[in-house]
């Protein structure tokens, strides 16, 4: 009984040059006098950046390979993506597969149509990323503007308590956490001089 012929083959497609083992050998470390008499097998590389995706008969395979090699060439402009289109589950395999493709994906899989325009789905993304951005940017803003207020109202107590306050003082008030702040602001009746200052933000 003869065996079965098995081929393996390594589909590729990352964005760099395939710079892995291509044989059996290349993954061992041989003293040199084994190296001739050593079986070795070749592995088969298949590296979609190379590939000749018109060679495909199966339209949704076609439609991945040249998508993959798309997003390898895309330099952000949408208009490379015009009127690229391909079926659903294509599509979701192919955000499975690109760099920071998790968003993308998640809105590809909200979409109901069978058909996925990919220049409408990477819009979308992107005005879903700006929106984020702007959003985080006016949490943040908020918050560093509520610890800017109490900053100010905490100075100008202990101005008015002390009758001054140095320049290295206001710098580290300035600097201070949320938590120190707020420190400063219960312990503000006790405060007698700078040095109490200077041990409550040390603490």
């Amino acid at each position: 009984m003869k065996l079965i012929p098995i081929i393996t083959v390594v589909l590729y497609y990352g964005e760099r040059k395939w710079s892995g083992p291509r044989t059996l050998l290349d993954m061992m470390e041989l003293p040199e006098e084994m190296k001739g008499i050593m079986n070795d097998w070749n592995t088969h590389i298949i590296d979609v950046k190379e590939l000749d995706a018109s060679l495909l008969t199966d339209k949704d395979n076609r439609d991945l390979i040249e998508g993959l090699q798309m997003f390898y060439k895309w330099q952000g402009d949408l208009e490379f993506f015009k009127e690229r289109k391909m079926s659903r589950d294509t599509a979701i395999v192919l955000a499975s597969l690109v760099d920071k493709g998790e968003e993308l994906l998640k809105i590809i899989r909200k979409e109901e149509k069978e058909e996925i325009d990919m220049c409408e789905s990477i819009d979308n993304f992107r005005k879903k990323a700006v929106q984020e951005g702007i959003t985080q940017g006016i949490e943040r803003g908020i918050t560093q503007g509520i610890e800017q207020g109490i900053c100010l109202v905490i100075m100008k107590q202990l101005k008015k308590k002390l009758g001054y306050l140095s320049s290295e003082v206001v710098t580290m008030i300035e600097n201070s956490s949320r938590e120190q702040l707020e420190k400063l602001a219960v312990e503000i009746v006790s405060i007698k001089d700078e040095n109490d200052i200077l041990a409550l933000l040390m603490s």
